[in-house]
């Protein structure tokens, strides 16, 4: 069966159970959580799309097969099911859905009917959790489709895969069509207990010169807002407008009337010094309601605003409910959420604190494993990687990224109490997880690469403290890397000790380091690093690492013949 010949309601079914299928099933079996690179996670993202496009024809099977009935080892339990219709709370006769448990092979599949009552009971082991999956024209949402291993007995609510038509008018607070507003329909999903949550991407069009709209949505609840900016004058002036909830499960007309968005004023203090300071806010009321890149004032006056106060409009943001995140503008290493706002508090919160102890600080230092060598000049990273204080919409908000010092040392300000990986390289090496306390503390990340270390003498043996070495290496598979050029004693510690240290970042390559250096009366060196500026040079020298350790190497200058005599230089 071709794509094309899929009906609409048919083809919704298999991608939303496909979807399901890749996030409960399949993405969990992809072995990534233990590779040594961030890019891997990222990786999922590709690999998505290529599993997604296979689970599609796996979810037709799973429909056109009735399945075997579940042989759980062990001991059992009944679960007793009732199944409802999301919106109308109607029982759901002769319903059939999957029911899907992990074992030690794989998955044991059967497939269940309810009967005239929306009732059915199955049986799962009691050691783990069961997954379910709605077959024909449902959907069952991520609320209700997971069996935890401590029910007996539960509702589940499942949503028509049936398309639905909203249309409506976006006006003033006056009556006077908006032509060219925004407006968004967000997916919610019901909770057990209750409460609404966005769940998916959400569905946006645009006014027509009416300031009519129509959109075609699943039906289901929805959080529903629109915008619009009046550009008539110089000074951009917001609309907005926001439902918090509504129930879409047929055609249904929504006007929307967009009042004028209300203005926040504040200040951003330096808690380092008490002076204020310039900044980025960005606002949150969930993954898809934000308002981001709010700036402040700053030195040059280029927003005529006083350095560290922000003053505008709350333009696509719930004024009711958001959450605060402060960064400064081009420093990676600090953040500061303030939850729990609206337009109120936070107008009347007065001086609101980056760089503030109290909201945590995070003082690093990188060392190698082997001698425990300070990494200086190396990138680290901060990514969220497990449970968190905050909501998971803000994870996005609290990367940080920073390069050590020359003692290997940097400070990470303002992350929230919960567990974070750790990175360098570029995000290519694993440095480790651990976990934050929303309270000063110190951590020591150890890189276990390997690396080379030594002295450098001049020809008449004086030691040369000055130099720049250009790397060049070759992977096992025989690939060669393009080479990197830069300043062999970037390590200040290591420097003072007239030690020069590179480091690599594979042990399974071998690596072809060169060095040049200046005149020994240098006093820095040259701004171009090129080879006909360096008087000295050295032969070069090969390190095949057999382990992440350091390997120790004695280097001896020779006369640079490609170096540019004093007439060049100057002319």
């Amino acid at each position: 069966m071709t794509r094309a010949s899929v009906s609409y309601r048919r083809d919704d079914t298999i991608r939303a159970v496909a979807s399901r299928l890749w996030r409960d099933v399949f993405y969990p079996t992809l072995d990534l959580a233990d590779k040594t690179s961030r890019h891997s996670r990222d990786a999922t993202g590709f690999l998505s799309g290529l599993m997604r496009a296979t689970l599609i024809t796996a979810a037709v099977l799973l429909f056109a097969n009735s399945g075997e009935p579940i042989n759980a080892a062990g001991e059992t339990r009944d679960v007793a099911l009732t199944f409802k219709m999301l919106g109308s709370n109607a029982p759901l006769a002769k319903f059939s859905f999957v029911v899907l448990i992990p074992t030690d092979k794989g998955f044991a599949r059967t497939t269940k009917e309810t009967g005239d009552d929306g009732r059915c009971t199955i049986t799962v082991p009691k050691d783990v959790e069961a997954r379910l999956y709605a077959c024909g024209d449902y959907f069952i949402p991520a609320s209700w489709a997971t069996i935890r291993k401590d029910m007996t007995q539960a509702d589940v609510f499942v949503r028509p895969l049936k398309r639905v038509r909203a249309s409506g008018k976006a006006v003033s607070a006056d009556g006077k069509a908006l032509p060219a507003a925004s407006v968004t329909f967000a997916p919610l999903d019901q909770l057990p207990d209750g409460t609404m949550t966005p769940h998916e991407v959400p569905y946006v069009t645009i006014c027509d010169p009416r300031g009519a709209y129509e959109l075609d949505v699943p039906a289901g609840f929805y959080q529903v807002w629109a915008s619009w900016n009046d550009v008539s004058s110089d000074v951009s002036t917001a609309y907005f407008t926001l439902e918090r909830r509504v129930d879409i499960f047929s055609d249904l007309k929504l006007d929307l009337k967009l009042p004028q968005s209300p203005r926040m004023k504040g200040r951003v203090l330096d808690g380092r010094t008490g002076k204020p300071m310039s900044c980025i806010l960005d606002l949150y009321s969930h993954a898809w309601l934000k308002q981001v890149s709010i700036f402040t004032g700053d030195e040059t006056g280029w927003n005529d605003l006083p350095t560290g106060v922000f003053d505008t409009q709350a333009r696509t943001v719930d004024t009711s409910g958001f959450a605060v995140v402060l960064r400064e503008a081009g420093v990676g290493n600090a953040v500061r959420v303030y939850p729990g706002m609206d337009i109120d508090k936070l107008n009347a919160s007065g001086d609101l604190v980056l760089y503030d102890t109290d909201a945590g600080k995070l003082d690093c230092k990188l060392v190698t494993a082997d001698k425990e060598f300070p990494v200086a000049g190396m990138d680290l990273d901060v990514l969220p990687s497990g449970q968190m204080k905050v909501p998971p919409f803000l994870h996005e908000a609290l990367t940080l990224s920073e390069y050590t010092d020359d003692g290997g040392a940097v400070s990470f300000w303002g992350l929230p109490e919960g567990r974070y990986t750790l990175y360098c390289m570029e995000g290519e090496v694993l440095l480790g997880e651990f976990a934050v306390s929303g309270k000063p503390q110190a951590l020591t990340a150890k890189l276990a690469v390997p690396f080379a270390y030594g002295t450098i003498t001049y020809p008449d043996g004086t030691a040369c403290t000055k130099s720049v070495v250009e790397v060049t290496f070759k992977l096992a598979d025989g690939k060669e890397g393009r080479p990197m050029t830069f300043d062999a004693f970037r390590n200040r510690k290591l420097a003072g000790e007239g030690k020069f240290f590179v480091p690599f970042r594979w042990d399974d390559a071998s690596y072809t380091l060169r060095f040049w250096a200046p005149d020994q009366n240098a006093k820095e060196l040259p701004f171009v690093l090129n080879v006909e500026e360096f008087p000295f040079m050295s032969e070069a020298i090969t390190v095949t690492p057999d382990g992440p350790k350091g390997y120790e190497k004695t280097i001896k200058l020779a006369a640079n013949p490609k170096a540019k005599k004093e007439e060049e230089k100057k002319e």
